[in-house]
């Protein structure tokens, strides 16, 4: 197994915040969503969110296909350098059929939730 290490996060690449699986519903989700925006923008790196992150709908954020075209477009963008899941991942499997595999052979750091 060779191991891959992502680049230094250098200030100004951009961080990605998608929804996986459910979104975001409650005022507590958005304010921690929020603050944890607000800081990483603070810190000097911009942050791009997909649009199902403040969407909720039956524990999910959107539908399968366009929950892995979502994170699709965070993984085409050269300058995202960090994808963070915004929350959970109980539906995550309903979206695997539609990932492009070969693109997500990158150096790319997938962590799930902000905290």
């Amino acid at each position: 197994m060779v191991l891959i290490y992502p680049k230094k996060l250098e200030k100004g690449y951009k961080i990605g915040v998608t929804a996986t699986s459910g979104g975001n519903e409650t005022e507590v989700d958005m304010i921690r969503l929020d603050s944890g925006i607000s800081q990483l923008n603070k810190m000097g790196y911009p942050v791009i969110e997909t649009d199902n992150v403040r969407k909720h709908y039956k524990g999910r954020s959107s539908g399968g296909q366009t929950r892995a075209k979502e994170l699709m477009e965070l993984f085409s963008d050269s300058e995202v350098r960090v994808i963070i899941a915004a929350s959970g991942g109980d539906y995550l499997v309903e979206m695997l059929s539609y990932l492009d595999f070969d693109l997500l052979n990158l150096p790319v750091v997938l962590r799930d939730q902000i905290t």
